[in-house]
């Protein structure tokens, strides 16, 4: 058997490998291991158990990932001139048919998706030996052999993927990248209001669950675990936090608040006095850092929806006393008009 390096040793001693991790737990798991300092892809591998080879369980499709894969992706549009405009304007890196349709038998290839339209499939299946084997060969199950050129370039600059079960039958595609996940994170914190570091080493699935679901019922609140190095490069990106730097230490959890800065350290407070393993860090709170030791202090300051709730009953208390106030504004004014004409009777 081959010799493993210290750091993937290290990476195994911190997985369960009797424990079956749900999907959230599994992601924060990979956030605290990955240990590689490039811009690395994150991939996902389902294994499907079906017999590739029989046509009906040939399993493939695509999907637009939500907040797309971090990867720029280069796309060659092959159509006749009706379409080079709007190709164009959707925001195709290349566009055309016969030079391109040259380049290719020539030997290139720099681009990660094409894109055809019907009417030049013919003129495409030329090339159709050079492409296939690199998986570039458009393909109507996938989307790329369509009139709607606008929409495929859009699906595809946002971050559709194709999928496709191997011969393994696994599903196997990369779904993220590092890169993604620090413009993301700096995008966070120039929003937030609040936000707050806690340490959850230790803390099991059950009690991690019940903090995001806690945390879930806040409004404006967004809690996700961060590798400590992606979160000090996304403060040096966003120039937010720098005061944070010094506690990154451990497995990170960030709550990032974008409405109220209080409530989320109210809620912290009553789950750490829950579960001893739950540590509070340090949180940023308009703009002012606050340490370990002064979550208490947090908890202690009126939330947004408390302090809006006294600044209505101070108001309907002064509209409620108005009358007696002008009233007794009047009497004094009275008094002070009857006193000073007995002044000068006198």
């Amino acid at each position: 058997m081959s010799k493993v390096g210290k750091k993937y040793s290290s990476v195994l001693e911190k997985i369960d490998k009797k424990k079956l991790y749900d999907l959230t737990s599994a992601i924060s798991k990979l956030k605290e291991i990955n240990y590689v300092k490039f811009d690395s892809t994150v991939e996902i591998a389902i294994r499907l158990s079906v017999d590739p080879k029989k046509a009906d369980q040939l399993v493939r499709g695509t999907v637009v990932l939500p907040a797309g894969t971090g990867k720029v992706v280069r796309v060659l549009v092959l159509c006749k001139e009706n379409k080079v405009a709007e190709a164009t304007h959707a925001g195709a890196d290349f566009v055309g048919l016969a030079e391109y349709i040259e380049k290719i038998q020539g030997g290139w290839s720099d681009v990660d998706v094409i894109v055809a339209t019907p009417d030049v499939m013919v003129e495409v299946g030329k090339v159709g030996k050079m492409l296939g084997p690199k998986k570039l060969m458009p393909n109507p199950k996938s989307g790329t052999v369509t009139n709607d050129v606008v929409k495929a370039v859009h699906e595809l600059k946002s971050g559709k993927i194709e999928y496709r079960v191997d011969k393994g039958g696994v599903i196997h595609v990369g779904v993220a990248k590092k890169l993604e996940i620090i413009e993301k994170v700096a995008e966070q914190l120039k929003n937030a209001k609040g936000v707050y570091l806690v340490d959850f080493h230790g803390v099991n699935v059950e009690d991690d669950v019940k903090l995001r679901n806690e945390l879930k019922k806040l409004s404006g609140v967004n809690y996700s675990v961060v590798k400590n190095a992606l979160i000090k490069k996304a403060i040096e990106r966003s120039g937010v936090g720098s005061s944070l730097i010094g506690d990154l230490e451990n497995a990170t959890g960030v709550v990032f608040s974008n409405e109220d800065s209080i409530t989320p350290g109210k809620t912290l407070k009553k789950l750490i006095q829950d579960n001893e393993k739950l540590e509070f860090k340090s949180a940023i709170v308009e703009g002012t850092y606050f340490g370990k030791g002064n979550l208490d202090l947090i908890a202690s300051m009126a939330s947004r929806e408390e302090n809006l709730s006294k600044v209505g009953g101070l108001v309907r208390q002064v509209v409620a006393g108005t009358p007696k106030i002008v009233n007794s504004l009047m009497f004094s004014l009275i008094y002070v008009i009857q006193e000073g004409s007995k002044k000068r009777a006198a």
